[in-house]
């Protein structure tokens, strides 16, 4: 028999330290999972700032020559200042109040009065704005009357027109401009 300088195996050994980790290629991406389900609604978000407020009043031109309008021998009844074609279709729905602005040559004496009128149809003809009077003296002015009440009647789309009267039925104002503003 051979003799063999190594004797019989012995019993195994305790495990060994953890060596480092190592280089692996990573895996491919799975495939996208189905939607979850849509989650409640979120909080209402804080009020934003108003905005800013609208016209709160607005102005339409009846007449408005340099050269003006003569209204010889006025008379003591009010008229109307020039020819039909003086006249303006205004939307006063929604408005509470009116007055007439009036650009004038007082030319005469007497004690003038100007205002507005309203008509639906061009032939009855109401009150539209309180009068303005001029008891001054002669030459060019702007008279501005007070606001009033617009009529129930003329809160809809409707003809204006001017009209003026003295007490002095020879007196010759030269009207340059005539506006009515609402509010």
């Amino acid at each position: 028999m051979l003799y063999s300088p190594l004797g019989p195996p012995g019993s195994a050994g305790p495990p060994g330290e953890r060596g480092p980790q190592g280089i692996g290629i990573p895996g491919l991406d799975g495939d996208d999972g189905e939607p979850g389900p849509i989650g409640p609604a979120g909080a209402a978000g804080a009020k934003g700032a108003d905005g800013a407020a609208g016209l709160a009043w607005r102005e339409f031109t009846i007449l408005a020559d340099n050269a003006g309008v003569t209204m010889t021998n006025i008379g003591t009844a009010f008229v109307q200042v020039g020819a039909n074609s003086i006249r303006s279709k205004v939307d006063m729905t929604g408005f509470t109040d009116c007055r007439i602005c009036i650009g004038v040559n007082k030319v005469g004496t007497g004690t003038q009065d100007w205002q507005c009128q309203y008509s639906t149809d061009e032939s009855s003809w109401v009150n539209l704005t309180p009068a303005v009077s001029d008891a001054g003296a002669a030459g060019e002015k702007l008279l501005v009357g007070a606001f009033g009440a617009i009529p129930a009647g003329a809160k809809a789309d409707v003809f204006i027109r001017v009209v003026g009267k003295s007490t002095t039925a020879a007196d010759d104002p030269v009207v340059r401009s005539a506006r009515v503003q609402i509010k």
